[in-house]
């Protein structure tokens, strides 16, 4: 599933391997439009083995140890994807 806010992208899947396709493409850009995507503001909730170097901000951990992805001023749950206001900034 694939969400855009503005320029902002969020894509789930249940397909690891799908996810590292889309992310290797967002990475690569797209010159004829001279799109590219910011590595800073780039959040991922699993590891990619081929791509080194990439580490994430958007993920937060809670106290209790639950993981969510930072996405538009939300708080999306990595395990059950409900959302909720981020609150922390």
């Amino acid at each position: 599933m694939l969400f855009r806010f503005i320029d902002d992208f969020l894509f789930i899947s249940t397909c690891k391997k799908q996810a590292a396709r889309f992310f290797s493409r967002l990475q690569r850009g797209f010159r004829e439009y001279n799109c590219y995507m910011n590595q800073e503001k780039c959040g991922l909730n699993f590891d990619i083995d081929q791509i080194s170097g990439i580490t994430s901000n958007r993920v937060h951990m809670g106290d209790d140890g639950i993981t969510f992805l930072r996405w538009c001023g939300l708080f999306i749950n990595c395990c059950t994807l409900e959302v909720q206001a981020d609150y922390t900034r």
